[in-house]
């Protein structure tokens, strides 16, 4: 499936409703790239050349109920699992651009200058796409 880039508020727009504002959904698996390797023969490549963020999100009630969402060119990425008796549920989410960057976080409504001192999950890159993944609702491992 196709990737929906997300460049405006239009496309914000439509990703909340698509995926009813990430209300009753969770992050279920996350997977980083960042272009650093080292070489069968030992030399190491060091520069994080790559630094895409892909995040697979599952929803009770959206219209689509999973979706995959890429961060491209991530600049930050700030995971607050919560503990093993607290409900890890999302009851909303943000999308927001701002001087060059678009951020997405685990709360609704969030303001850019509280993202530092929150425990919230939240993602600054470059570029966000997503795209929607059929039959992967469960706890069967995508990635």
């Amino acid at each position: 499936m196709i990737f929906n880039i997300i460049d405006n508020q239009e496309s914000i727009d439509y990703l909340m409703n698509q995926f009813n504002g990430f209300h009753d959904s969770c992050i279920k698996e996350v997977r980083y790239v960042s272009g650093a390797y080292v070489s069968q023969n030992g030399a190491i490549n060091p520069f994080d050349s790559t630094k895409t963020l892909t995040i697979i999100f599952q929803s009770q009630g959206a219209n689509i109920r999973t979706i995959e969402m890429k961060f491209d060119g991530i600049v930050r990425f700030n995971l607050c699992p919560k503990g093993e008796m607290e409900d890890a549920v999302l009851y909303g989410a943000s999308i927001l651009y701002y001087n060059g960057l678009i951020y997405w976080s685990s709360l609704y409504n969030v303001k850019l200058s509280e993202l530092e001192d929150c425990d919230s999950t939240w993602v600054s890159s470059e570029r966000i796409s997503w795209r929607a993944l059929d039959n992967c609702l469960g706890d069967k491992i995508i990635y």
